[in-house]
């Protein structure tokens, strides 16, 4: 079976599974350089909630992936919304960019920073 096209512009799919940056232990939403290498993280997915192993070899990226291969399709999209949420409620605001007029140079939206 292969995979849907991505209705992102200029975004490729692969089967290969994504790199997942962080885990949760409890409910600590953990980064991959703050736990030993392993299982010893003792973290799992924020998606499906499935064991994470930390892989900190010497070849890739340090990351998490989901210990025995399992995976789910959610793990990355999950895990940066989460660390997401966690800054914005940290920071409290967020840059807004301009929005322009499709194809044009009339401005809807003016830059501003939002704060909530």
């Amino acid at each position: 079976m292969s995979r849907p096209k991505s209705s992102i512009p200029n975004h490729q799919t692969t089967n290969a599974p994504a790199h997942i940056p962080f885990g949760l232990r409890g409910l600590e939403l953990l980064s991959i350089e703050e736990v030993p290498r392993g299982l010893a993280c003792g973290c799992c997915c924020p998606a499906c909630g499935a064991p994470l192993v930390a892989r900190k070899g010497a070849r890739q990226a340090h990351h998490f992936a989901h210990y025995r291969g399992s995976a789910c399709a959610d793990a990355l999209e999950t895990s940066l919304h989460l660390k997401a949420k966690e800054v914005f409620q940290r920071v409290r605001q967020i840059a807004a960019p301009p929005v322009f007029l499709h194809r044009q140079t009339i401005p809807i939206f003016e830059a501003q920073l939002l704060r909530f």
